[in-house]
């Protein structure tokens, strides 16, 4: 009953399940081959009745014939080809239940997948900060990092990682801490009001937002989630 011991056995029906094209090989197979072999068997063995003195040149002919119309190529070709792309998916961690799937996705020109947890690993990681004109890096991910560690949100268990990461100690100083739903976070950190969030929480709480809203596009151009840190006036920045 083990992970690895249900895996193979899922791999093993996949074999067994036929697609259409191995279905039509198979079923045309039955009916092909009989035919195949009784008309190398007539044409082996009628000369000796009617043509003794070229019996054993008639029945070359017939074997020749019989590995000329054997239909070992389109009979084993077919699943051997389908048995060899399952091995190799499940080799690389893919799983296809069957080759009728895989089939289908021979046909498809579009594909959907849910990114977090099927193309990623389904865990925030910070892989960018982008400081506005005078503000440090490290002072900025101090102060995000300070917010954050009052959540246990996806998104600011990260933040607050990247913060240990690069050895920076959170500020002890942070009152007024206010979860806002659907937008992001407000504290007061070291007297300074902070407001962390989406874009419509920065809106709000800023009106020019030209250069960190063409930051942000990009940013989400890139597939990345984008959390803006702003202050409600240039001087709380």
């Amino acid at each position: 009953d083990s992970a690895a011991a249900r895996l193979v056995q899922l791999v093993e029906d996949a074999q067994t399940n036929r697609s259409p094209l191995e279905q039509t090989v198979e079923a045309f197979a039955k009916v092909y081959t009989p035919v195949m072999v009784l008309a190398a068997a007539l044409m082996a063995g009628l000369p000796w009745i009617f043509d003794p003195d070229n019996g054993e040149e008639w029945v070359h002919t017939a074997l020749v014939f019989l590995v000329i119309a054997c239909p070992c190529a389109l009979v084993i070709s077919t699943p051997i080809t389908y048995v060899c792309a399952l091995a190799c998916a499940a080799k690389r961690g893919i799983l296809v239940k069957g080759g009728v799937h895989l089939e289908t996705l021979g046909k498809m020109q579009a594909l959907a997948l849910d990114k977090t947890g099927t193309l990623t690993q389904g865990v925030f990681v910070l892989v960018e900060l982008e400081p506005m004109v005078g503000v440090e890096r490290q002072d900025l991910l101090k102060l995000i990092g300070s917010v954050e560690k009052q959540t246990a949100h996806p998104m600011g268990v990260a933040l607050v990682a990247a913060m240990h990461r690069e050895g920076i100690e959170p500020f002890q100083d942070l009152t007024e801490f206010e979860t806002l739903a659907g937008e992001g976070l407000v504290a007061r950190v070291e007297g300074k009001l902070s407001h962390i969030g989406n874009h419509r929480l920065a809106m709000r709480v800023r009106q020019d937002g030209s250069s960190w809203e063409t930051e942000g596009d990009r940013l989400l151009d890139k597939a990345s989630t984008c959390l803006l840190y702003t202050s409600p006036s240039p001087r709380d920045s």
